[in-house]
């Protein structure tokens, strides 16, 4: 016997859930292949960006991930920009000043990291989730934040850290398990009433 789901975001998080997969599959690929796959990372990007936008709305006739919040929708999209707007700055490195170049990409890593953050905030205080889905992506936004934070030193520790631990396949693996979370918990789990 097949117990009912009674959620009212079923059908967001199970897009969500498996939309961040996909994305994450496409980053791994890009992230493990010697000299990355553009279409790889372009896909992985475009469905972040996707899987973000839903978490931001909802599906038609859901409620979004953040409740009502409008500075939650707004963080979830930029969070989704991420990955684009590093593909679209980057040109601009050539052509710019080696300063403005540094100023342009620590700005957008200091706004990529907030983002992040303040997603899983207004995530937590939705009250949309509950269990580890209301959780994951808080903590996948701070270890996202963190690795990016680590990430604007020019140490040769630092580079070097980042270099071992691979922090070019953390961040796909940390929006695959959130990915995985998403689909799991909304699938088996109702939300409490």
């Amino acid at each position: 016997m097949q117990a009912k789901i009674s959620t009212p975001l079923l059908r967001t998080m199970v897009t969500v859930g498996l939309t961040f997969i996909a994305s994450s599959i496409f980053g791994l690929v890009d992230a493990v292949t010697e000299r990355g796959s553009f279409g790889a990372f372009l896909a992985s990007a475009v469905l972040f960006l996707i899987a973000s936008i839903v978490l931001a709305w909802g599906m038609p006739g859901e409620p979004s991930i953040v409740g009502l919040s409008t500075i939650g929708r707004v963080a979830l999209v930029i969070l989704g920009l991420r990955s684009l707007a590093f593909l679209l700055v980057s040109p601009l490195s050539f052509d710019l000043h080696a300063a403005a170049a540094v100023f342009i990409h620590v700005g957008l890593t200091i706004l990529f990291s907030i983002a992040a953050v303040m997603s899983g905030i207004f995530v937590v205080r939705g009250r949309q989730l509950t269990g580890l889905a209301r959780w994951i992506l808080l903590v996948a936004g701070a270890i996202y934040a963190a690795l990016a934070g680590l990430s604007l030193f020019s140490v040769i520790e630092v580079a070097e850290f980042l270099a071992a631990v691979r922090a070019d396949v953390i961040v796909p693996v940390l929006f695959l398990v959130v990915g995985v979370v998403y689909l799991v918990q909304s699938t088996m789990f109702p939300r409490r009433r």
